[in-house]
């Protein structure tokens, strides 16, 4: 019993830790305006952990829960740097088309 409380504590301490990766894919300028649309790709590490035990319960469950996600962000020039906000988690192509 110590042992599973053991692991079970170490399960909740890794994915409290969560580190996370940030892969820029694409940055597009605006052609008339101080904005800026940024792709990124994100990996969260407790998401992987989440996933790994969602795998005995099924693969399709774990493919239901991705371990990347894709934002789409558009940035504002203040002049002293960027202003960005997320604009959508890409859950799918088509709620980020564009300016």
């Amino acid at each position: 019993m110590k042992k599973l409380i053991l692991v079970l504590s170490l399960v909740v301490m890794l994915i409290g830790t969560s580190c996370m990766t940030r892969n820029i894919r694409k940055i597009t300028d605006h052609n008339t305006r101080p904005l800026t649309a940024i792709e990124s790709a994100d990996w969260y590490m407790s998401r992987e952990i989440v996933r790994f035990f969602l795998s005995f319960a099924g693969a399709e469950a774990a493919a239901k829960y991705p371990t990347t996600l894709y934002r789409f962000w558009t940035c504002a020039d203040t002049g002293e740097g960027l202003d960005c906000k997320v604009e959508c988690d890409g859950e799918t192509d088509l709620d980020c088309i564009g300016w």
